[in-house]
């Protein structure tokens, strides 16, 4: 059960250990794009293309979605990142349950934005959790844990990719010992426990008088999505990567200066960020280069 491309990493891994996989479940077509075009989700197209049996179940509590995942008769199932809370009529059906590949290292960061979150909060670990699936939201028993290093270029996109991978190894060498009971489980240690939140578009905004290192974070956090912006002349002006300087500057807020040979600049509270790479709304991104030569004139305006 998965939505992202995440899932369809696993999926390939899982086939290669020489299980057998007997159907994927994933969420309905979403319209993609400003044409809001209906388009399947990356594990349904993997699937098809695989002659693998498809679920897109719109309710998971309906009975007949039930009788969708008894007919497919799955020992086990597992959960990579589907994005919503499976009911227990399903979590019992298996005889070994459900299994989740969970990036962080519960019962720390619960919920829907671990790695973001991770990132956000200037962590220099995370890690992956392989955890038993009961009614609650990540509240289950562990199988393993592996503590993984955040690189300081480490976005969540390429960080989430990386932890899934993990997962998926420590996944495919738990299956057999699962299986055959040689696995003690441990429960989560609920005073240790922490919760993120839904991610929406308007926590990638960005507020000047933050300090540099926390709009650093930001810019990582958010990559691909929501991504950080500001707005310039009126448009989104989306920062795509940015490094922190140790230049000492009394620039107004938001202010951008620099030169071509130089470099592209902007003042926060606290700190210098150097802009590598940004976009303009309905622009193609280009480097920070490419964007003074193409508007000589930018340091007449302020981002806000």
């Amino acid at each position: 059960m998965g939505t992202s491309s995440y899932s369809v990493e696993v999926c390939k891994l899982i086939i290669t250990s020489g299980l057998n996989i007997v159907g994927v479940c994933t969420k309905p077509d979403g319209r993609v794009g400003r044409s809001k075009v209906l388009t399947p989700h990356p594990l349904k197209e993997f699937a098809l293309t695989n002659g693998l049996p498809v679920l897109t179940p719109v309710d998971l509590t309906n009975g007949d979605v039930l009788e969708d995942f008894s007919k497919l008769k799955p020992d086990l199932i597992v959960l990579v990142g589907y994005g919503l809370l499976v009911p227990n009529q399903i979590i019992k059906l298996p005889v070994y349950g459900c299994l989740n590949i969970h990036p962080s290292l519960l019962p720390k960061y619960r919920g829907p934005s671990p790695v973001s979150s991770a990132i956000l909060n200037g962590d220099r670990f995370t890690g992956v959790s392989i955890m038993l699936m009961d009614e609650g939201f990540d509240t289950g028993p562990i199988l393993q844990q592996k503590r993984v290093e955040i690189g300081t270029t480490d976005t969540a996109d390429n960080l989430t990719s990386k932890l899934f991978n993990i997962g998926a190894g420590m996944l495919v060498d738990l299956i057999p010992l699962w299986t055959d009971g040689s696995i003690n489980l441990t429960q989560q240690d609920e005073i240790q426990v922490s919760y993120t939140q839904k991610i929406v578009k308007q926590d990638g905004r960005i507020q000047w008088n933050e300090d540099a290192q926390s709009i650093f974070r930001k810019v990582r956090a958010y990559s691909p999505w929501p991504g950080t912006f500001s707005t310039w002349r009126g448009k989104n002006f989306k920062l795509l990567s940015v490094t922190i300087n140790d230049l000492v500057a009394k620039k107004h807020l938001g202010k951008l200066w620099g030169s071509v040979l130089d470099g592209l600049y902007v003042g926060t509270g606290k700190g210098v960020l150097e802009i590598k790479n940004l976009q303009i709304e309905g622009k193609q991104p280009v480097s920070a280069k490419e964007f003074m030569v193409g508007y000589p004139d930018f340091e007449k305006d302020i981002l806000i």
